[in-house]
């Protein structure tokens, strides 16, 4: 994007990806209590009916897709979708400041531009939501859609 966009067009980009650190270095995405508590559940509840159904022995091989097929994505999408809406919170945060019209044709710009990186993001289909990055589709889609900015 160097040479695409004019040096006034890349300080509400900026400003967003400054207040994200902020925010991240003060609250880490998620609440490791409730997190806690549901893989606890999830792991205990889990566990206990393919213990019930297959038996102590033999819920071995079962526990262990079940670990790996349930409990891995759970925790995995509980922390990708905590920094997104972090990433998107820190969005609102710069538009702002620097006005909402100014980010979201900076944000229009970059999806107009056919930038592959951008297109290979927005094709994505079921693995686009244990991304922890916001599309510019999806960047744009939060911007216009705040009322308290208009």
């Amino acid at each position: 994007m160097k040479g695409r966009l004019d040096p006034k067009e890349w300080r509400p980009l900026i400003a967003s990806t400054m207040i994200y650190r902020k925010i991240i270095s003060r609250n880490p995405p998620g609440s490791f209590e409730f997190t806690f508590a549901a893989l606890f559940g999830l792991l205990v509840g889990g566990l206990g009916i393919l213990s019930k159904l297959f038996g102590s022995s033999g819920a071995v091989s079962p526990s262990f897709l079940y670990i790996v097929l349930v409990i891995a994505p759970f925790l995995t999408n509980r922390a990708t979708q905590g920094r997104k809406n972090q990433r998107l919170q820190a969005d609102l945060e710069a538009a702002r400041i620097f006005g909402r019209q100014e980010l979201l044709s900076t944000l229009r710009k970059i999806d107009g531009m056919g930038i592959p990186d951008v297109i290979q993001t927005e094709n994505r289909r079921f693995s686009r939501h244990f991304s922890s990055k916001p599309s510019v589709a999806e960047r744009i889609a939060n911007v216009a859609a705040a009322d308290w900015l208009r």
